[in-house]
């Protein structure tokens, strides 16, 4: 089990193999290894902002930043699975992402998918008024 644990941060994947490894008798292959960050590239963090521990990818969200892999993929099934170190996280995994950041910003131009825990979304008041047309 592959738990991917961050704080606020923005986490691209360009989705691409971790490694340069042949996939598996089904075609699919691994973009982490367990190990180490083989195969993925740091866009503009800290060299300790991404780790490895006990087989995870760790983020301490400092600065905030992305990293993205070497390769590029098209058309691709993702699976992850995702935690926050602490109550009210928000992340993101980037995809179809252009390969450095957008001028003034520390995200690339891409489509988000967003990781939340729950905490931060907008839940409706007493003053919310709701149209049930």
């Amino acid at each position: 089990m592959r738990l991917f644990k961050f704080s606020v941060i923005g986490f691209v994947a360009a989705l691409a193999l971790a490694q340069a490894a042949v996939g598996d008798e089904t075609g699919f292959v691994l973009l982490f290894n367990g190990k180490d960050l083989s195969g993925w590239v740091d866009v503009n963090c800290a060299p300790g902002t991404f780790t490895v521990r006990d087989g995870m990818i760790h983020c301490t969200g400092i600065p905030t930043g992305i990293m993205r892999t070497d390769k590029q993929y098209e058309n691709f099934i993702l699976e992850l699975e995702w935690r926050h170190a602490q109550e009210g996280g928000n992340a993101g995994l980037f995809v179809w992402s252009y390969p450095l950041t957008a001028p003034g910003t520390p995200f690339a131009r891409s489509i988000e998918v967003q990781i939340m825990d729950g905490v931060n979304l907008a839940r409706p008041s007493a003053a919310t008024k709701v149209d049930s047309r």
